[in-house]
């Protein structure tokens, strides 16, 4: 006999924190193996209410948009069709602070007439918003709006099997914009201002399969230049000799140049377009320097102290 599934998943396990942008591609790189992803750097799957989880939801190295792994969520035929879309994988997450974000990723689905798929924003109690690709090839957003579901389907949009789409969701406040291969496709509403914690790729178990695959989540409160900075780290600082530069972007590092709180350069470095770099500011006498970074992906300044 085949199960009904009652709960749409479980909150269970590591929670990861989200950067000023963190992109998360399933690679081996990022700590990923191939086979089922529960359990998995902060990823569970849907479970039962006798404490079984669903098969079938795995890192796969078949298709990919962004490297050479993805995610695949699948039909487990054990469970039979859901009412609702509520099968599949989950990433939690320490609750993101800002009021204005973005989250998208890369979407593959194998057919129509098969199962529904979502991509959904979870906060602490509710559904924040949700973006569904219907089994007829249209889809629907859906917004939780006072106590119930505002459903509203997409008019002009559909959607074909065997095709990427990259699929955003931006948050801002109370306000929901939706964005495939970056086309605003609809602009909704939400009362819920709960922070966003839980990411969910899912079906309805009627069939077919999906990749997802080239996540990526911004804070969008931060300036492009805030976001580039946060990602950027100098240590030991204060130093009285060398200081390491690194950063999370893999961006190539060009040149270094320090000035004193009077402006003028004491010191400029070439580097060697790696991410990383080490500077000796062993000659320069004790006190505050700004330290400015070039890259491929913009400048950066940051405070150092010489002691």
């Amino acid at each position: 006999m085949k199960k009904q599934l009652l709960l749409a998943g479980l909150l269970l396990g590591s929670v990861f924190t989200i950067n000023a942008q963190t992109t998360i591609s399933f690679e081996a790189s990022e700590g990923y193996t191939l086979g089922n992803i529960h359990n998995k750097n902060g990823w569970v799957v849907t479970g039962d209410p006798d404490g079984n989880y669903i098969e079938n939801q795995v890192v796969t190295n078949a298709l990919a948009s962004n490297g050479t792994q993805s995610l695949k969520i699948d039909e487990d035929e054990l469970y039979g069709p859901q009412q609702n879309t509520i099968m599949g994988a989950f990433y939690a997450f320490t609750p993101l602070a800002s009021s204005h974000y973005s989250i998208s990723a890369d979407y593959y689905i194998s057919a129509l007439d098969a199962s529904n798929f979502g991509m959904q924003l979870i906060g602490a109690t509710s559904y924040i918003s949700r973006f569904e690709f219907n089994y007829e090839g249209d889809a629907a957003t859906v917004e939780t709006v006072g106590t119930g579901l505002a459903w509203s389907p997409i008019a002009g949009f559909s959607w074909v099997a065997n095709r990427w789409y990259n699929l955003k969701i931006e948050v801002n406040g109370t306000e929901v914009k939706y964005y495939v291969d970056n086309v605003l496709i609809r602009t909704g509403a939400t009362t819920i201002t709960e922070q966003v914690q839980q990411l969910r790729f899912v079906h309805d178990n009627y069939g077919g399969f999906a990749y997802v695959d080239n996540i990526v989540m911004t804070d969008l409160a931060l300036g492009v230049g805030e976001q580039v900075a946060s990602n950027f780290s100098v240590y030991p600082n204060p130093s009285n000799g060398l200081v390491n530069i690194s950063n999370d972007l893999n961006s190539v590092l060009t040149s270094v140049s320090l000035t004193d709180l009077n402006g003028r350069t004491v010191k400029t470095a070439k580097l060697n377009g790696d991410s990383s770099a080490q500077i000796n500011i062993a000659d320069l006498a004790a006190g505050v320097y700004m330290m400015t970074i070039n890259s491929d992906q913009g400048s950066v300044t940051k405070k150092i102290i010489k002691n």
